[in-house]
């Protein structure tokens, strides 16, 4: 999961709406439950509260239709800017002695320019490839049933069970890439000069003029790369690396993301997953894997009508209880 999601889910989870859960590239076996109040930390559940699934049996049922969407984007940006400063300032004096008159005079000046340019590439992609769903509602097995028909049997229900159940897995991948370049020059100039004259009695004044020009250069390159790829289970934030290395990086990531929905569909051609067929849990599990599912779709126990019906029970069984105190 994505930590930044994670405030979303929760909100979700406590409404007992259904639930997409961004995914990467570990393996979920459909009709395992999910306990939201652990979602910041495990929150998939070790028993299932479901009759045992057949090994061999597809409940799985592929669909094309539905959530099949895409979404691209590009966008570069390119700056430019020079600013100048300047600064001055002077000085003199004068000293007069029996035998002769001395006067000094100096100026300073400092001047700076910068020039900045920065570059920024962005590239974002997204596809959707429909959905591997429970082809019919998956059935509770006895235990889970009698649980949850007891009196109290809701809370002890979701103490082992969870809340939650992985119902599907939506197919798809993302990808983006992002890339700025700052690029900063700072020049600074100081120039000194000093003008001296000198006047003896009885001879001509003599003048002498020295100056001195010191220039400091600062450069700086600041390259910063960011991207992702659920495909290829790539997440690269905040990079801060070498101009050539970056330019090679954001090309791959650039590429990756023109390509997406060609890339899902030679994956879900190589998986074998086509409209109407229908897979076992340990081919959903391992397609689960292979990085083409970009969401988990939880959907809360409720929704079952099994456990509506084992509700109904629970209900009796409180009254009976009340009216028999």
């Amino acid at each position: 999961m994505y930590e930044e999601n994670e405030s979303l889910l929760v909100t979700q989870a406590h409404n007992g709406v259904p639930i997409l859960v961004p995914w990467g590239h570990q393996a979920l076996i459909p009709g395992t439950g999910f306990k939201s109040e652990n979602i910041m930390g495990h929150p998939w559940m070790d028993q299932s509260a479901f009759t045992p699934f057949d090994p061999q049996a597809p409940y799985i049922k592929y669909e094309s239709q539905g959530d099949r969407r895409a979404y691209f984007r590009s966008a570069e940006s390119d700056s430019h800017g020079v600013s100048t400063q300047h600064y001055s300032g002077s000085l003199g004096a004068t000293v007069d002695l029996t035998f002769a008159k001395v006067n000094v005079t100096g100026s300073y000046d400092k001047d700076i320019k910068e020039n900045k340019d920065s570059t920024k590439v962005s590239r974002n992609a997204f596809y959707r490839a429909g959905a591997l769903h429970f082809a019919q509602e998956p059935e509770l097995n006895a235990i889970a049933y009698n649980i949850l028909s007891r009196a109290d049997g809701e809370r002890e229900f979701r103490a082992i069970y969870g809340d939650y159940f992985i119902a599907g897995f939506i197919l798809g991948a993302d990808s983006g890439a992002f890339m700025s370049v700052d690029d900063a020059t700072k020049r600074m100039t100081d120039t000194v000069a000093l003008k001296t004259t000198v006047k003896v009695c009885f001879f001509k004044a003599k003048t002498w003029i020295t100056s001195s020009t010191t220039t400091h250069i600062d450069h700086s390159l600041v390259v910063n790369l960011a991207g992702y790829d659920t495909l290829n289970d790539l997440k690269i934030s905040n990079l801060n690396t070498s101009l050539g290395d970056a330019q090679q990086r954001i090309i791959d990531m650039v590429e990756w993301a023109d390509t997406l929905e060609t890339r899902v569909t030679v994956k879900l051609k190589d998986k074998g997953i086509e409209p109407g067929r229908k897979f076992t849990l340990s081919e959903s599990a391992h397609i689960c894997a292979s990085g083409v599912v970009v969401q988990v779709l939880l959907l809360p126990f409720h929704t079952l009508r099994g456990y509506q019906y084992g509700l109904s029970l629970s209900a009796k069984n409180r009254l009976a209880l009340e009216m028999g105190m």
